[in-house]
């Protein structure tokens, strides 16, 4: 996996969880809001708010930067290293036929 590809997973995953940093917020409005909800269902909006507030700041990422630049270079085919071959041409001037 290359470099950008890296930063790309990177990118992507802060989006998401610094997106859903925003329901620990969310958890804690409902549990002022609504004092003598079951602690549980706290959690669950606290959960479901992670994850919509997340996907949003995970495709704003994915807005910014769809796909890391492909460079051609992490082709496991051959290990994911460069092989170079060298070809070598030898050229012969046409010989004259023989004299009569």
């Amino acid at each position: 996996m290359n470099i950008a590809t890296k930063r790309w997973l990177y990118g992507l995953g802060a989006g998401f969880i610094g997106g859903g940093a925003g329901a620990v917020g969310s958890g804690i409005a409902t549990r002022m809001v609504e004092p003598g909800m079951v602690w549980w269902h706290s959690l669950l909006i606290m959960f479901g708010t992670f994850l919509v507030t997340g996907a949003t700041h995970a495709f704003a990422y994915l807005q910014q930067a769809p796909l890391p630049a492909w460079d051609g270079m992490s082709d496991r085919r051959n290990g994911g290293s460069i092989q170079t071959a060298t070809l070598t041409t030898t050229e012969t001037a046409p010989t004259p036929p023989p004299a009569k």
